[in-house]
């Protein structure tokens, strides 16, 4: 028994140094964090990821992690969403989900997943949870989804994700409660819903 390799068990400096190979000067991460976005520069999906390391090490914290949110706000689009991607210079092992995706417009289920992953983040760094562009992107997203007269009519992803996000603020915010019920109506007992193409 070697109780260094439980899960949940570890150096938090060791865990930020690895996830320090995927950072890029421009504070954003890429260098194919995202299994299938294999594009080097710098990504929203990306960022989600380095939030996942950035809370499953609290109550360390990052050095970096204002500087990814400060990335964050350079590539936010005017309503305060983030593009699904970022255009990708080298497409080479990239899932055309991503290759083929729109990278102009702002998209809920992208926003959300960062942004619910900060906000988890930021109840152990004040850097984070104050940020600028977290106020921004938790407007955004709560504005889509308020605005959203059929839940069932939401791309599955993007419902996951907008659940993710609505449960991460609702200690902070009453309000997203019950658009965490109203969302959440739309899903059968079974807990389970197709995805276009998939399962």
């Amino acid at each position: 028994y070697r109780s260094d390799l439980v899960m949940g068990v570890g150096d938090p400096d060791r865990v930020l140094r690895a996830l320090d190979t995927h950072r890029n000067p421009d504070g954003g991460y890429g260098w194919s964090i995202e299994p299938d976005l294999r594009s080097a520069g710098s990504h929203p999906a990306g960022a989600l990821h380095a939030f996942e390391v950035i809370e499953e090490v609290a109550p360390a914290t990052s050095p970096h992690a204002i500087e990814l949110c400060d990335w964050l706000g350079t590539v936010t689009r005017p309503d305060g969403g983030l593009p699904f991607v970022l255009p990708i210079d080298d497409p080479t092992g990239s899932s055309p989900v991503w290759t083929e995706a729109d990278t102009t417009t702002s998209s809920l289920q992208i926003t959300s997943a960062v942004a619910a992953l900060a906000h988890r983040a930021g109840r152990h760094d004040r850097a984070i949870a104050e940020h600028p562009w977290l106020a921004d992107a938790t407007r955004y997203c709560l504005e889509r989804i308020a605005a959203t007269d059929r839940p069932e009519t939401l791309f599955v992803l993007e419902l996951r994700f907008a659940l993710w996000f609505l449960d991460a603020i609702a200690d902070e915010l009453p309000e997203a409660a019950d658009q965490m019920r109203r969302l959440a109506g739309v899903i059968p007992p079974s807990g389970s819903l197709p995805v276009p193409g998939g399962a």
